[in-house]
């Protein structure tokens, strides 16, 4: 009954009509894009500890996919725990939202890419990171994205996980 809005529209008019209408409410930082309350700091910094620590730990690895980066601000922090630079590449299904991190946050090994998992080969990295993004598709669309990750990656980052209690 909760997603009734969204029926007969596919993965990324679902996403754009989630962003532009602000389902996940307001950004604190008066950003036009919000990815909810789960990328406030006080509900993601275990995530982005472990994930920062993780890159830290293999220097190796130097490149990251982000599937689902939503409003950046995730791994916006991310990038900066670590102790040296990683090319990233932020994909997500809202063009609306790429086109404003492409415009915001662009910088060097810093990039945005309009992408639906379910339907596209992702960029390939030495590892990807997807966060709360398959609690929001179907079984099918979920195994059709981990075979695609599958494929491309060796390291794979999936989390859909959040705190007991949001911060709200």
């Amino acid at each position: 009954r909760r997603q009734e809005w969204s029926k007969g529209l596919d993965v990324e008019q679902t996403f754009e009509k989630i962003y532009t209408e602000r389902k996940w409410g307001r950004s604190p930082s008066g950003s036009p894009f919000y990815s909810g309350d789960g990328s406030r700091p006080e509900n993601s910094s275990a995530y982005e500890a472990y994930v920062a620590d993780f890159l830290n730990a293999h220097p190796e690895l130097r490149s990251l996919v982000d599937i689902g980066c939503g409003d950046f601000q995730v791994s916006e922090r991310i990038l900066r725990r670590l102790k040296r630079p990683v090319d990233y590449t932020g994909c997500d299904v809202a063009k609306s939202v790429v086109e404003h991190n492409a415009a915001t946050h662009s910088r060097s090994g810093v990039r945005f890419l309009h992408l639906n998992a379910v339907d596209v080969d992702p960029p390939t990295a030495d590892v990807v990171s997807i966060r709360q993004v398959l609690q929001h598709l179907s079984n099918a669309q979920i195994a059709a994205v981990l075979a695609r990750l599958k494929r491309h990656y060796k390291v794979a980052i999936i989390t859909e996980s959040l705190p007991a209690k949001l911060v709200t």
